[in-house]
């Protein structure tokens, strides 16, 4: 997957899951062997991140899937919630306004 393929899903999934109201910021292509992504609100620029890992994620839908669950965590710190935890109730509230549903192995399937 190419950098600038993965901001183009984040721009089509702002737009289906979220009216295109989350802020455009950096999605970055890591070679991460622990974390398939994560968002950061704090960084060097002083500026949001999503980094999604080329080396756990293999299909087109893994890189989806993980790039949504980052955008969760995104819409939360733009819309100024404060969740209980990481994946707290906000984090489920949302999930579920959108889609995402557990599987019996507690990661997240994300459907249209």
């Amino acid at each position: 997957m190419k950098q600038r393929t993965l901001e183009l899903m984040w721009s089509e999934l702002n737009k289906t899951f979220f009216g295109g109201s989350l802020n455009e910021i950096p999605i970055r292509l890591t070679r991460s062997k622990q974390l398939y992504g994560y968002f950061t609100h704090t960084t060097n620029s002083g500026k949001p991140v999503i980094r999604i890992s080329g080396y756990l994620n293999k299909t087109e839908e893994e890189f989806r899937d993980t790039l949504l669950h980052e955008m969760i965590h995104q819409a939360i710190h733009q819309y100024g919630l404060r969740d209980d935890e990481d994946h707290g109730a906000i984090f489920h509230q949302i999930a579920e306004r959108i889609g995402v549903k557990r599987d019996y192995h507690g990661k997240y399937d994300f459907e249209d």
